[in-house]
């Protein structure tokens, strides 16, 4: 596949979507006073130990679990619905290579492909455009 474009708006539901579930993260992260980073890249377990910690009352610990399972879900959600709807996008990759940058509301294609071509540019002193080919079976 070839790269064709490294950045791309992101579609205005994804955009919606997103800015629900970092609410979702914020409400949570305050109910169980951590950072919204350890949130993001804590386990389900881990998220879990910290809720059971809290001494809540079992409704108040269902509805922060539910707020984790929401967050979470609407994330994962977002992802499968835009990879589904950008089959053939605009990067030329699978979709499973790109990335959302929230500050810029952009999709953006994410690494090894990035990395890869940063080391490149580093060695080589200057920009490098990539391209990426699949590999055709010879006949």
């Amino acid at each position: 596949m070839r790269l064709t474009s490294k950045r791309k708006k992101a579609p205005k539901w994804f955009i919606e979507e997103n800015k629900k579930a970092k609410e979702y993260f914020e409400e949570v992260a305050k109910m169980l006073n951590v950072s919204v980073e350890w949130l993001d890249s804590a386990t389900g377990k881990q998220k879990m130990e910290v809720v059971k910690n809290l001494g809540l009352t079992k409704k108040d610990q269902q509805e922060i679990e539910w707020l984790i399972v929401a967050s979470s879900g609407l994330k994962e959600y977002s992802w499968a619905k835009f990879r589904l709807e950008n089959k053939d996008n605009d990067f030329g990759v699978d979709a499973e290579h790109l990335k959302y940058d929230k500050k810029k509301e952009e999709i953006v294609l994410s690494s090894p492909f990035s990395s890869i071509q940063r080391q490149i540019e580093k060695v080589f002193g200057g920009r490098v455009e990539a391209h990426f080919h699949d590999a055709q079976p010879k006949q």
